[in-house]
């Protein structure tokens, strides 16, 4: 059975504009993401594996080329679908756990349940049970100012799966934790991978890079490498 493809980039490129200097971010990237798969994006600082991880997730749109996101052309939707997809489909997990902090860990992921307008009881049955599956019932009330850094990131974890998303988007999921929490942040999204999420985790850390099924390597806004382990 041919794999669905997920996510196609297609011969894009990025160009942003400083006073009078234009910048390439990215040059004619071509890119396909099937369902299932564990892919890990790397390069140094500046090589323009945040601004692909930024049109992957539907945050910006090419200066050239198509992105389409499970079929759909995104260039061709309206902000409003756009919205849709990212609160929807994708789910984000950042280095900074971006976490609300007077706010509770089953409040903080019940947060995109509240925009995608479910009702009170129902969200909160679902975030509880996300927070089971990554270890943290005993923490429900918790403030994150109450947790660690690799708890942080659970609840995190668990916010951006709590909408049955397509795609999990992890942004150097572990850069600001200890080595330890870092392994199990990293053994979790092995097991996410195993029961059917589809993972693209950005980094510049080819021992994190390896933790993945696909590596691929950018620099200069180019693509380097694509390879399957």
């Amino acid at each position: 059975m041919i794999p669905h493809i997920l996510l196609s980039v297609s011969h894009v490129s990025k160009a942003y504009r400083m006073d009078e200097v234009e910048f390439a971010a990215l040059n004619d990237v071509t890119l396909r993401v099937s369902e299932g798969e564990f892919i890990a994006i790397i390069g140094p600082s500046g090589s323009g594996k945040s601004t692909l991880m930024h049109l992957i997730g539907c945050l910006d749109t090419p200066t050239i080329g198509t992105l389409s996101f499970d079929g759909v052309d995104i260039s061709k939707i309206s902000n409003r679908e756009l919205a849709m997809v990212r609160n929807q489909k994708i789910g984000f997990v950042f280095q900074q756990f971006n976490l609300l902090r007077k706010t509770s860990a089953l409040s903080n992921v019940e947060l995109p349940l509240i925009y995608a307008n479910m009702n009170a009881k129902e969200r909160k049955v679902k975030a509880v049970e996300m927070l089971r599956k990554v270890g943290l019932s005993d923490k429900l009330s918790n403030f994150p100012s109450q947790l660690s850094g690799g708890q942080q990131q659970r609840v995190a974890i668990a916010r951006a799966l709590v909408t049955n998303p397509r795609i999990l988007l992890a942004d150097e999921p572990t850069g600001n934790l200890d080595s330890k929490s870092g392994r199990e942040i990293l053994d979790m999204f092995q097991d996410l991978n195993k029961s059917g999420h589809t993972i693209v985790l950005v980094t510049h850390d080819m021992n994190i890079a390896k933790e993945a099924k696909r590596i691929v390597q950018i620099k200069d806004g180019s693509i380097l490498s694509d390879k399957k382990k």
